[in-house]
């Protein structure tokens, strides 16, 4: 709740105003309110580095610290690949 507060007071930046900010500083932008490719490119992997745990974003964030997805710790359940029959495709459904 310390972020929502912390958002919600001003104190830490929305996701909304980061993306902007972001783009507003991108070397590419032209102050054309026009968002490029790489300009896309660019803010989209900085999310999924992000969300992954691979890139620190205190600003967004503040002192929520994601940590690094690694196949270590995973789910010990196997996921089989059995193939459903047209009654039990239609149960599902």
């Amino acid at each position: 709740l310390k972020l929502i507060k912390a958002r919600a007071t001003g104190h830490q930046l929305t996701p909304a105003t980061w993306m902007r900010n972001f783009v507003h500083s991108h070397r590419d932008y032209q102050m054309d309110s026009v968002v490029s490719d790489s300009i896309a490119y660019d803010l989209v992997t900085a999310c999924n580095d992000i969300g992954l745990g691979k890139r620190a974003c205190p600003e967004l964030l503040g002192e929520v610290k994601i940590e690094p997805i690694t196949a270590h710790g995973q789910y010990e359940t196997p996921l089989y690949g059995e193939r459903l029959g047209p009654e039990d495709r239609r149960g599902l459904l």
